[in-house]
């Protein structure tokens, strides 16, 4: 018990004081291996281990295809689509972030690419039609969550790797999930667009805007990268391709688009890769780190505390998962989401699985609560993103936000709620 004191004060402390996060979960870990005399080649035997899982290389995939796209221009192409769909409508603009969220989640898998890529165009968008900046802001950043949720889905693979489960099941599971906080989201746009706008419902319905003319000309423009998410989900699906493959796949498609739309440059490629590469340093890092952090802290028995106190509260799966979307949403608030899934996923899972939680389901639900923690202050990293993609002060933005928080807790008692939504499609595709 005392190491367990120790190693998780410790880490706490040097997140405090601003240290890395690899840095924060390594050290603790080397400490721990010098003083209880163990060899310091657990450390690249660990970093081996993990890195020979062929799942994993999804992850430099998937970042590129955000970070290509990114650089190819192809929110422009989206938000024409989307724009056109939704015509003249007031409101249009708050519809259109939801949308756009929801399509390029199927390409990038990462709220804060979300973030950098599609926020600029958002919230212009949304101030041309009388919205402040600080909603504007606070709506990206929410919507932003949809993009790791469904597939492809960069922690659903990290938590897969963390967890030792299918990869492929993981990615698949959250499409479900993933729509219904699209739904809730774009649900309160609706309900928010008079009240944002200083406006009765009467007058909205009375009011005539520009309509936005060329539906068919925006659908043919965009259909190639409307295509990408469905292509990728399908793949998996029908057993064509594992997720490396898709994401393999992804990226060649993305660079056909920018040959295509004449939009990738060398410089643009450069950047892509060179981003690409610098995320997956910093995340195969922290993957590294915290799988030895939370190694040790299995042996010395921190799973067993926890199921000791878990299971003395209730036996009952439900009240479980909700004791544990608490303690997330608590430790999302001052801890970026990877290390919370890497870092708790090894040591919950033997817990919940004697109360008969899917590991997949847990995946799910663990993604969406740390998500959520990349909203709310103080240490909420799509708050610093939006702070600077959008020039605002992360203040005025956090001040918009309970309602749109209130509706992604919603989603996330609904998907604890009722396991099915995140576990029907993978399993009508490849079984129980």
């Amino acid at each position: 018990m005392a190491w367990i004191v120790f190693l998780t004060g410790l880490f706490v402390l040097l997140l405090f004081v601003g240290a890395p996060v690899f840095a924060a979960l390594a050290l603790p870990s080397i400490i721990y291996l010098l003083l209880n005399d163990v060899s310091l080649t657990t450390i690249p035997y660990k970093f081996n281990f993990l890195l020979a899982q062929f799942a994993l290389i999804a992850v430099p995939l998937f970042l590129l295809v955000g970070n290509l796209a990114t650089h190819c221009a192809v929110s422009e192409k989206i938000f024409r689509f989307s724009r056109a769909l939704f015509g003249g409508r007031i409101g249009w603009s708050l519809r259109i972030n939801v949308l756009m969220s929801l399509i390029f989640s199927g390409i990038s898998g990462s709220a804060l690419a979300d973030i950098g890529c599609l926020g600029p165009v958002e919230i212009q968008a949304m101030e041309s039609e009388g919205y402040k900046r600080s909603f504007a802001s606070a709506l990206t950043i929410a919507t932003a969550a949809i993009g790791p949720i469904f597939p492809p889905s960069i922690p659903l693979v990290v938590y897969a790797a963390a967890a030792q489960v299918s990869a492929i099941r993981c990615l698949v599971a959250g499409a479900v999930p993933a729509l219904v906080l699209t739904a809730l989201l774009y649900a309160y746009a609706v309900y928010v667009t008079p009240r944002k706008l200083g406006k009765t419902r009467k007058e909205i319905r009375h009011t005539r805007t520009t309509r936005v003319d060329g539906f068919l000309t925006a659908l043919v423009e965009c259909a190639p990268v409307l295509l990408l998410a469905p292509l990728v989900v399908t793949s998996m699906l029908i057993g064509l391709f594992s997720p490396s493959e898709a994401g393999a796949g992804g990226v060649v498609y993305v660079i056909a688009l920018g040959i295509y739309y004449r939009t990738l440059t060398w410089r643009g490629l450069y950047l892509a890769l060179r981003d690409t590469l610098y995320a997956t340093g910093s995340i195969m890092a922290i993957l590294v780190s915290a799988n030895l952090l939370a190694g040790i802290l299995l042996i010395e028995g921190l799973s067993d505390i926890l199921a000791i106190y878990l299971l003395n509260i209730s036996k009952n799966p439900v009240i479980i998962l909700m004791v544990i979307n608490i303690l997330l949403l608590i430790l999302g608030c001052f801890i970026d989401g990877l290390p919370v899934i890497l870092l708790l996923a090894p040591i919950l899972i033997p817990v919940t699985t004697k109360v008969g939680i899917d590991p997949i389901h847990l995946g799910v639900v663990m993604t969406l609560n740390v998500m959520i923690g990349m909203l709310t202050p103080p240490f909420g990293m799509s708050l610093f993103a939006i702070a600077k993609v959008a020039n605002i002060k992360i203040v005025e933005v956090i001040k918009e936000l309970p309602g749109l928080l209130a509706m992604e807790i919603v989603a996330l008692i609904i998907i604890t709620l009722f396991p099915f939504l995140s576990l029907w499609l993978p399993n009508l595709a490849f079984g129980k």
